[in-house]
């Protein structure tokens, strides 16, 4: 077989030194050679591919001026003129550079990304995009340990956690830990109120503002997408392991490589663990992750890419760890008292496989499909405060909740991508559908009662029995069903280098259903309580401009609708309500300095958003729930990030928001404040590595984050509003990289500030108290 191919290649050699002939050699950065790269001469029939060694040739040319297209998925497309003259054989040498798609990986090594998929489904530069988009980089997960999904939001303008159930509030507004998406898909593997894990994430974008052109339903303030780790390759392994306080341990370690001689299959998987870390007492927390993805370049056109994630959890609740409100005072109860009893656990198991395929056509054409399955299941049995404290006797009420949850969910989105020119005006279109189905599974249905009180002078451990206890609910099998489909089509057009545009429009059908044999509420039975189907479409538009007057300054303006069928539409909460609806209007400022080094951002915004939901606050019935008539968000966000020199990284962001409702069918609400929406954030992250003398590898960062005033409505007979105050809290790291090894310590909340992070109701969420790590890591690379 190497006789044969040797022979092969002599004779294709000696057949390009006829008349008029071509030949060359491709070879990649580092030398080696560039095999299977596509090879074609413009304005001809003329195509072929290079061989192991990187070679290619074409024979009897008629002579003339050519030009050289060379492309491939791996390399940036590459031109060059060529000249053919008769009876003589041209020779040229080329060397290819990473393409787009692979150099956010570069851009990651170099500590600042420029580049995102989120909102185009093609890598633009975010400079181009008239929509603001904050990305969380590699080095910032690293210098701050960060391992939780909302542990990464002090490093993004006007994004706070909202409430314990695993919600965030952007620009004012709250979208569930359910609607993030992983590398631009829908379908989270992850359990309601479990917030993801990082071990497996690249970097985190962040968007601000609605995103439904190419996702349809979701959040309207903003949205988050992970952008898991990609194959590599170069052979890579990398593992850290970690102790602290709190009864901390977490390791996590990651592999990559190639599986093949000619490197077209590929892949890179890790592992994340962590034990503890939870300030409650006799609370326990324990998360396992397994990531692995694999990448074929089947042709030089041609690629296939499967992720697939398996999560394990097992813990005393999924949601935040929470205190109880008494004595309308946030910081009455003991910062470690735990209200639950030992017989409460919440245990997941859940999954997520996605699959990637590309084909190129040619330079300006390409087709993608996008898959997601995932399910998450999981089993709980849970305490919650029912709000009511007896001062004389500490006791404090409590109910009692048994259920288990089943979600599958399938997503499907193939797209079409273009390039073309039309009257002088480049194009860059992009036309697809998505069909995504969802089910939430209650197989066993769920009960609700009052427990066993617990007293705060003596909290001791009283499980759940159920004679003499109050019934809330009690229900056989529950389920909900959930489908979208929704095609959409987007261009971005550059009518000059210095004005570019987006534009789109989406249609979107939503289908949902609530079915139940039998439930009992409130001692109430009602029998097949089954909702009829509810069938809402819409159609959506976009519009954005950016002007460019200068190479590192953009000018943006940008017109944006949302649309969400609601969370709950049942009868027995108030339902069915008509779909949330948004408007936003952002103008903004992008700019990069220091030779592109340093990036800078301010938008300004307005959301007015409809038939927003709040809790009727009805004794009789605590869940019922009304719509507003309209919530109008409107404010400012500023941001720096990037490297001041090659040794200093920096983060600062601040964030003016006033989210009040506007239009409501009780006059005394107008005006108001909403809840867990502070005016003023800010946070600040600085981090130098020395490069030279006797403390090269030394790194050191710091940085506070301020948090303003938060209201939070508290359910009772009469109801109060209680302020979540104002806190400033300060993180700090030290490290030191010496080859291969690493050595790195935390501590987050020098000062040992109390303070709370969200609330919801009778609870709330404190802020982590005083906590540190100490992190030791290895690495190796061999390309």
């Amino acid at each position: 077989m190497k006789f044969l191919y040797l022979f092969c290649c002599l004779l294709v050699s000696s057949y390009c030194y006829g008349q008029g002939s071509l030949k060359g050699k491709i070879k990649q950065k580092d030398g080696a050679p560039a095999v299977a790269v596509t090879v074609s001469l413009a304005k001809t029939n003329a195509t072929t591919a290079t061989n192991e060694s990187g070679e290619f040739c074409f024979q009897q040319l008629p002579e003339g001026n050519y030009t050289l297209k060379v492309s491939s998925i791996n390399y940036a497309p590459l031109n060059t003129a060529v000249k053919i003259t008769n009876g003589n054989t041209t020779v040229v040498n080329l060397e290819l550079n990473i393409a787009d798609n692979l150099l956010e990986e570069l851009e990651i090594s170099k500590k600042i990304v420029k580049k995102s998929t989120a909102l185009t489904r093609t890598s633009t530069p975010l400079k181009d995009l008239p929509q603001s988009i904050q990305v969380v980089s590699e080095r910032q997960i690293k210098d701050q340990q960060l391992l939780y999904v909302e542990e990464s939001l002090k490093n993004v303008a006007g994004v706070n956690f909202s409430s314990p159930y695993g919600t965030f509030n952007y620009r004012g507004f709250e979208t569930g830990l359910q609607d993030i998406m992983f590398n631009g898909m829908k379908g989270s593997p992850y359990p309601e109120g479990v917030s993801p894990m990082l071990s497996n994430v690249e970097r985190i974008e962040v968007i601000h503002g609605p995103t439904a052109i190419l996702y349809g339903q979701g959040a309207l303030g903003g949205n988050i997408n992970l952008v898991t780790k990609q194959p590599k390759k170069y052979t890579s392994f990398n593992v850290s392991a970690a102790v602290g306080n709190l009864n901390l341990y977490r390791t996590m370690a990651d592999v990559s490589g190639s599986l093949n001689k000619a490197k077209s299959l590929y892949f890179v998987s890790s592992v994340g663990y962590q034990d503890g870390g939870v300030y409650l007492d006799n609370y326990k927390k324990r998360n396992l992750q397994l990531y692995g993805a694999l990448r074929w370049d089947i042709s030089p056109k041609t690629f296939v890419q499967v992720n697939g994630t398996y999560l394990n959890d097992k813990q005393t609740r999924n949601y935040q760890p929470t205190l109880p409100i008494v004595k309308n005072d946030l910081f009455a109860v003991p910062y470690r008292f735990n209200f639950s009893s030992s017989d409460a656990y919440y245990k997941g198991n859940s999954y997520q496989v996605q699959a990637e395929a590309q084909h190129q056509f040619n330079t300006n054409w390409s087709l993608h499909l996008l898959a997601n399955v995932a399910e998450s299941s999981s089993k709980r049995n849970e305490y919650g405060s029912l709000g009511y404290y007896n001062p004389k006797t500490t006791m404090l009420s409590r109910s009692y909740t048994k259920k288990e949850i089943n979600s599958p969910s399938i997503s499907i989105n193939p797209y079409l991508n273009g390039k073309f020119n039309t009257l002088g005006i480049k194009n860059s279109f992009s036309f697809g559908i998505n069909a995504d189905f969802k089910r939430t599974n209650y197989p066993n249905g769920f009960f609700q009662y009052s427990a066993n009180p617990i007293f705060l002078n003596n909290p001791e451990d009283r499980p759940f029995t159920i004679e003499g206890q109050t019934l809330f609910y009690l229900s056989t099998q529950e389920t909900f069903t959930y489908n979208i489909f929704g095609a959409y089509i987007q261009d971005q057009i550059e009518i000059t280098p210095k004005l570019k545009g987006l534009v789109g429009l989406r249609y979107a059908n939503y289908y949902a259903r609530y079915h139940v044999p039998s439930i009992t509420y409130d001692g109430v039975e009602f029998n097949e309580y089954n909702e009829n189907p509810e069938v809402t479409s819409a159609f959506i538009p976009r519009i954005g401009l950016v002007y460019q007057p200068w190479k590192n300054t953009s000018l943006y303006f940008d017109y944006n609708q949302g649309f969400t069928p609601q969370y709950n539409n049942a009868k027995l909460y108030g339902g069915p309500f008509d779909p949330e609806t948004s408007n936003q209007y952002e103008f903004g400022y992008k700019g990069s300095f220091l030779d592109n080094s340093l990036l800078a951002g301010v938008s300004i915004y307005r959301i007015d958003k409809t038939n927003v939901l709040t809790n009727a606050l009805d004794p009789s019935n605590p869940n019922l729930l009304r719509a507003i008539g309209q919530v109008r968000s409107q404010g400012v966000e500023l941001s720096l990030t990037g490297k001041v020199t090659n040794s200093l990284f920096l983060t600062v962001n601040y964030s003016n928001n006033s989210t009040k409702v506007r239009k409501s069918n009780k006059p005394v609400e107008i005006g108001q404040t909403f809840s867990n929406s502070p005016k003023h954030m800010a946070s600040i992250w600085a981090s130098y590595q020395f490069e030279k003398g006797s403390l090269k590898g030394l790194q050191i960062g710091m940085g506070p984050r301020y948090t303003g005033n938060r209201f939070i409505n508290i359910k009772r007979l009469n109801t109060d509003v209680l302020v979540l105050p104002r806190y400033t809290i300060a993180d700090a790291m030290l490290g030191y990289q010496r080859n291969r090894y690493g050595f790195q310590f935390n501590i987050n909340n020098i000062f040992d500030k109390r303070y709370a992070q969200s609330g919801v109701n009778t609870i709330y969420a404190p802020g982590m108290p005083r906590n540190f790590m100490f992190t030791a890591t290895y690495s190796f690379k061999k390309s």
